[in-house]
């Protein structure tokens, strides 16, 4: 676990956060990690891998959100977490965005 822990977050960020093993982990990051860590067993990690694990994670953390109590003291971190989830899909996204205006820019101008 350490390796692939490591690989993702640095270790001053691991220990700030009290994540010293795999039982230290939400059980959301607990399938979330034994994912990643299949995926990184297969020894090929394409884009389209994470961009459909960064999809899966912002919908669970979306499904966490709905459900918790009012007031809740991990609302701040989910919603952090949520967050970064919309930024990595936006940032994956732009290409595809920017073809798709190209190509309705094109479609227009041949009118």
């Amino acid at each position: 676990m350490e390796d692939l822990l490591q690989t993702l977050f640095p270790k001053e960020y691991l220990d700030k956060e009290g994540i010293r093993d795999f039982d230290d982990l939400l059980p959301d990051e607990q399938g979330s990690y034994l994912e990643m860590l299949k995926i990184q067993e297969q020894a090929v990690l394409t884009i389209d891998d994470v961009k459909k694990h960064v999809t899966a994670m912002r919908q669970q953390v979306e499904y966490e959100l709905a459900k918790m109590p009012e007031g809740d003291k991990r609302n701040g971190f989910y919603k952090a977490r949520l967050l970064n989830y919309l930024l990595f899909e936006n940032l994956f996204n732009r290409p595809e965005k920017a073809k798709q205006m190209l190509k309705s820019y094109s479609q227009r101008k041949k009118l």
